[in-house]
C-alpha cells in the first residue's frame, strides 16, 4: 500500500510539473512570435506556480506522501563513516567521564558537600543530566523509528499547518548511525561543559550568599530543590530555547528563499533533521562564554574560541557536502542571537524582578541579582569581580565591545554563506526530493 502511495504520488507530481512546463513553455513561444517582452510569463509564472507549490505540498505532507521510515538502514561497521563516528564519540565520552570525575574531585575537595557537588557530574553519572537526558531522547528516538514525514522540519508545515512542535521533535530524528553519532559527538562536548559550568555557578553564588557555606545537593547551591533540581530545569530550558531559535531561523530562511529569492523548494519540500544545529548553537555560546582571548585547538591550529564554529562549519561541509548549510548556520545565528539579545534581555529581567523583591523584604541594595542560567547559555555572568571593584567595566566589557563581537560573528556568518554560495553556484541542487540533515 505504502509503495503504490508513493508511485501514485510520484505520478502526479510528474504530471503536475510536466503540465507546468507546457504551458509556461507555450506561453514564451506565443510572446516571442508576437514580438511581446517576457512579462507574460512571469506573469504566469506569478499566478500558476504558488497553488501548484502549494497543491503538491499539501499532497506530500499528507498521508499520501512519501512514506519513509526512518532510520534509514546504516552503512556496515567496517564502513570508514561508522568506525570513524564510532571512535570520535568513543573518545568524547572517555574525556568527558575524565571531566565529570575531576569536576566531582575538586568539589569535594573544596568542602562543597556530597561528590559531584557544584561540579556538574551528576553524583555518578557519566555524563550531566540534562545532556545526558538530550543524549538518550536522541537515541530512544533512533531505536524507535517513525515517519520522516511526520517529525522532521518542515518549513511549510510549521508556517502553514501549524505544526510548531517540529521545531524541537525534529532535532531527535538522524537518518542512520553515522548521522547520529557524528551529532551527538559534536553536542555532547559543549552541552556537558555548559552545563557543568552552570551549576559550579550557582554553587558559587549560594556559597557567597551563605557566607561561605557548604552546600548539599547534585548541584551545590543549597540543599533540596533549589540546589538539585532548579538549576538543571533552568538549563533544559535554555537548550530548549537554542533549539528552538535555530529551528525557527532555518524557517525564517525558507520563507525568505520563496518570497524574496523566488525559490520555493527548501519551503515546500524540504524536511529536516538532526542535532546538528543545536550543537552549532551551543559551540558558539560556549565560545563565546570562554571570554575574550581564549583559543581553542582545531585539527591542531588554535583558532579564537568565540569564531572555531567557523573553522567546525568549514570542516562539516567539505566532509558532508548534502548536509543542510542552512540549518548550519541558523544554528550559529541562534547562538549569537542567544549570547547577545536573549541572554542580556532574561539577566536584566530577572535582575529586575530580584532586585525589587530584595528592595521589599529590605535586603542589601548592593547584593548582585541571581538568574538562573547567567554565566552559561547567556554567554556571561551577572556581574564579575571586576566588574564590581570597577563600576566603569575598566573598558573590558560593556555596551560597545557586546556590539562589537554581536558584529564580528554576523560578519563571519555573512562570509560563510557568501563563500558557500560561490562554491556551489555551478553545482545543480535538487531539493525537491532530497531530506536535509541537520
Amino acid at each position: 500500500m505504502a509503495a503504490t502511495a508513493s508511485s501514485v504520488r510520484l505520478h502526479l507530481e510528474s504530471l503536475a510539473s510536466d503540465a507546468y512546463s507546457a504551458v509556461s513553455d507555450v506561453a514564451q513561444r506565443v510572446a516571442s512570435s508576437l514580438g511581446l517582452p517576457s512579462e507574460p510569463q512571469s506573469a504566469l509564472e506569478r499566478t500558476l506556480r504558488p497553488p501548484i507549490d502549494r497543491g503538491l505540498a499539501q499532497f506530500r505532507w499528507s498521508s499520501f506522501g512519501t512514506a519513509a521510515v526512518v532510520p534509514f538502514p546504516s552503512p556496515p561497521l567496517e564502513d570508514p563513516r561508522m568506525l570513524l563516528t564510532v571512535l570520535g564519540l568513543a573518545r568524547v565520552l572517555w574525556e568527558e567521564a575524565e571531566a565529570g570525575a575531576a569536576a566531582s574531585q575538586g568539589a569535594a575537595a573544596g568542602g562543597a558537600g556530597r561528590p559531584g557537588a557544584g561540579g556538574g557530574g551528576g553524583g555518578g553519572l557519566p555524563l550531566p543530566p540534562v545532556t545526558l537526558a538530550l543524549t538518550a531522547a536522541a537515541v530512544w528516538r533512533f531505536l524507535n523509528p517513525v515517519m520522516l514525514r511526520e517529525w522532521c522540519l518542515s518549513p511549510y508545515c510549521v508556517v502553514e499547518r501549524r505544526e510548531v512542535g517540529r521545531l524541537w521533535r525534529s532535532a531527535l530524528v538522524h537518518l542512520d548511525a553515522p548521522h547520529l553519532l557524528s551529532n551527538l559527538t559534536a553536542l555532547i562536548p559543549d552541552c556537558a561543559a555548559l552545563e557543568r559550568q552552570q551549576h559550579q555557578h550557582q554553587h558559587q553564588q549560594a556559597a557567597a550568599a551563605r557566607g561561605g557555606g557548604g552546600g548539599g545537593g547534585w548541584g551545590g547551591g543549597g540543599g533540596g530543590l533549589e540546589g538539585a533540581v532548579l538549576p538543571a530545569a533552568a538549563f533544559a530550558a535554555d537548550v530548549a530555547v537554542l533549539a528552538g531559535l535555530s529551528s525557527g531561523l532555518f524557517v525564517a530562511w525558507a520563507v525568505v528563499e520563496r518570497e524574496l529569492l523566488h525559490r520555493p523548494g527548501t519551503y515546500y519540500a524540504v524536511g529536516a533533521v538532526g542535532l546538528s544545529s543545536l550543537a552549532f548553537a551551543l559551540q558558539v555560546v560556549r565560545g563565546e562564554a570562554r571570554g575574550p582571548g581564549a583559543r581553542v585547538w582545531v585539527l591542531g591550529l588554535p583558532l579564537p574560541a568565540a569564531h572555531a564554529w567557523l573553522a567546525q562549519l568549514a570542516l562539516t561541509h567539505v566532509t558532508a557536502p548534502d548536509a543542510s548549510f542552512a540549518g548550519h548556520v541558523a544554528g550559529v545565528l541562534a547562538g549569537v542571537a542567544h549570547v547577545y539579545l536573549v541572554g542580556p534581555a532574561l539577566r536584566w529581567l530577572f535582575g529586575r524582578g530580584r532586585r525589587r523583591a530584595g528592595a521589599a523584604a529590605g535586603g542589601p541594595g548592593g547584593q548582585q541579582p541571581r538568574f538562573w542560567g547567567s554565566g552559561t547559555t547567556s554567554g556571561r555572568p551577572v556581574a564579575s569581580q571586576q566588574q564590581q571593584q570597577a563600576p566603569n567595566g575598566g573598558g573590558t566589557s560593556g555596551p560597545g565591545r557586546a556590539l562589537r563581537g554581536a558584529l564580528t560573528q554576523l560578519g563571519l556568518a555573512a562570509l560563510a554563506v557568501v563563500v558557500y554560495a560561490a562554491a556551489t553556484a555551478r553545482r545543480q541542487r535538487q531539493p525537491m526530493s532530497h531530506w536535509r540533515l541537520r
